[in-house]
């Protein structure tokens, strides 16, 4: 990292006269990190870092870089008038607007990027796209609903089995490998992750992705509202090159223009291959149609509500399914948020998505015992989503797993596992199983003889697994032998709060410069003279004296400390002591470094 200069210096003076909310803009568009705020001279080592700025001019518009360009390199007349500082380049720690005209606070030779660009080249003018017919309005909203379908179906299972991830949210080949063979094709894992995190509907703990409390509102929500949530997080993640060229050009095409737009807007900007990955994802929610935004994206963009545009394009949703005797439950087209969350509670997805398909089987119903449903809601559950009468060998099997549901009951007695049967029949037939060897079941040590229980010292949870891997049908219950709904499930978990890190650290950055300002410090002067000292670097002092009037000398600063400034006078070579409350004002001596 190359010393500190007057650049530092000079930048130093101009954070020291920012406001906390003009501190958190800057944080924002320079991308200042929390570790850089530990007081102005890390932050000031942090903007003028070579590869900050080059990020910094690459998410510039080129109206702000054009700024740039004039102050590197004036060429004005006497008497001309000063460049007009844009608010993003007076916010973005580039200029000091201080004095008769504003002056670089960076090197100019950090800006030697502006020098291939042409500021005169024509504006390209694309005429706008024109409105989608009905037809391709209904594909996009039937895009975007699929899109909404995926992302329940993953979060769904994500609810029951839940999966580790890496530090970026990623999923290892065995996990996106497994989730697949659970979900079907034609799922982009990576895509709905993403999504789902953007929105809050997972979040990690554990080192596992779990469904948060926004996912269980959200799947209760109409299917606009979950579009207007999902796109809404989505598109808060968009770089700042695609948000402002679309909220520029809104009926736009995509692509054809989109790309020539934010290549003449932000010249630097580098958008490929990010901008055909936005376009991939805007394509999968309905907010483009071969390329055309839709019109619930316009009113999106426009800040109107899109829900009522989106709904007119919605597809009809299909009465419900058809129960067949080979117990799969298929649906003739797009199926309905409430038949689906029905269906979720009994039955196995084998084919997720829009149109789904379903299979019952002991296990799945088994599964909605335990997740709280009562074994006599579930043939009037499935008889309201069934467009056909239910199959006998449905009914038998619904009440063939409701009936020996309870054969074995398991519960907690301190650290052991009890399993109450309801036979001594079924008591030898576990204690005799070699599968079950693993287990230790023995006899319940103080048990109602009559009762027929079995004691384990596994965890319960590892013993229903494998019960269940046996094929023995069992439940978790209660006291009262009601089942325990969260004993297969996993449930929602509350998202922890974010935790504004760069928040906290800008309001102990500003504090401290309050501090100084209380006790009539200069603006950074703390700052200042240990970036001077470290560097031998020449500053301009200026001192009252007691009789009222402003001295100003020139020193290079060599320590402070006891409310006292010592260093060498530059003029005469001699050492002099100020004391730091007469001081007034320091500043790096002549124009800044560039």
């Amino acid at each position: 990292m190359a010393l500190p200069n007057s650049n530092d210096l000079s930048v130093i003076g101009w954070l020291a006269s920012r406001n906390l909310e003009q501190l958190g803009t800057l944080a924002k568009l320079r991308r200042i990190e929390p570790a850089h705020c530990q007081g102005l001279n890390s932050v000031a080592s942090a903007l003028l870092d070579s590869g900050n700025i080059e990020s910094a001019l690459r998410s510039m518009h080129r109206i702000d870089l054009e700024v740039l360009a004039k102050l590197r390199h004036p060429g004005a007349k006497p008497g001309a008038p000063a460049t007009l500082v844009t608010p993003v380049v007076a916010a973005s720690g580039f200029v000091d607007e201080a004095g008769d005209s504003p002056r670089l606070l960076c090197a100019e030779g950090d800006l030697a990027i502006l020098d291939a660009l042409h500021f005169s080249s024509k504006a390209p003018s694309p005429r706008a796209a024109k409105a989608l017919g009905p037809e391709a309005a209904q594909k996009a909203a039937t895009a975007a609903w699929s899109t909404l379908c995926q992302v329940h179906d993953l979060v769904r299972e994500l609810s029951r089995k839940p999966v580790a991830t890496t530090k970026d949210h990623k999923l290892s080949p065995t996990n996106a490998k497994a989730l697949h063979a659970k979900l079907g094709p034609g799922y982009d894992l990576d895509h709905l992750i993403r999504l789902s995190f953007q929105g809050n509907l997972v979040t990690v703990l554990r080192g596992e992705i779990l469904p948060t409390s926004t996912w269980a509102n959200w799947q209760d929500a109409s299917r606009e509202d979950q579009w207007f949530s999902v796109a809404s997080a989505w598109w808060a993640n968009a770089p700042v090159w695609l948000r402002n060229t679309v909220l520029e050009f809104p009926e736009n095409n995509w692509l054809e223009n989109l790309e020539p737009l934010v290549a003449f807007g932000y010249p630097l900007a580098v958008a490929q291959p990010e901008l055909q990955q936005w376009i991939v994802d805007a394509t999968s929610l309905g907010v483009i149609y071969e390329g055309v935004p839709t019109a619930w994206a316009r009113d999106f963009w426009a800040g109107k509500a899109p829900q009522s545009s989106l709904v007119a394009s919605l597809p009809e949703v299909t009465p419900g399914v058809y129960v067949n005797e080979d117990f799969t439950l298929l649906a003739s087209g797009p199926l309905s948020g409430t038949h689906r969350s029905s269906l979720d509670l009994v039955a196995q997805l084998e084919l997720g998505g829009l149109i789904p398909r379903y299979r019952l089987t002991a296990a799945s119903l088994l599964q909605g015992l335990q997740e709280g449903v009562a074994a006599a809601a579930i043939l009037p559950l499935l008889k309201q989503v069934a467009i056909n009468p239910l199959p006998e060998s449905v009914v038998a099997l619904i009440k063939d797993v409701c009936r020996k549901a309870h054969d074995r009951e398991l519960s907690i007695d301190g650290e052991h596992t009890v399993i109450r049967l309801s036979s001594p029949e079924l008591s030898s037939e576990l204690k005799t199983d070699p599968a079950l060897t693993v287990l230790g079941l023995r006899a319940r040590e103080g048990g109602d003889p009559e009762l027929w229980e079995l004691s384990s010292s596994w965890p319960i949870e590892r013993v229903l697994n494998t019960l269940l891997g046996g094929s023995y049908m069992a439940l978790i219950v209660d006291d009262t032998r009601t089942p325990v709904v969260s004993a297969l499930s996993h449930g929602v978990h509350q998202a922890p709060p974010p935790v504004d890190d760069l928040g906290l650290a800008l309001d102990s950055l500003y504090a401290d410069i309050q501090e100084a300002q209380r006790l009539g410090v200069p603006p950074g002067f703390g700052s200042i003279i240990e970036v001077a000292t470290r560097t031998k670097t020449p500053l301009e002092i200026d001192v009252t004296m007691p009789d009222g009037t402003t001295v100003t000398s020139t020193m290079e600063p060599r320590s402070l400390s006891g409310g006292r400034l010592r260093g060498v006078e530059i003029k005469n070579s001699v050492e002099r002591t100020l004391p730091v409350s007469r001081i007034t004002a320091v500043r790096p001596v002549g124009p800044s470094l560039n």
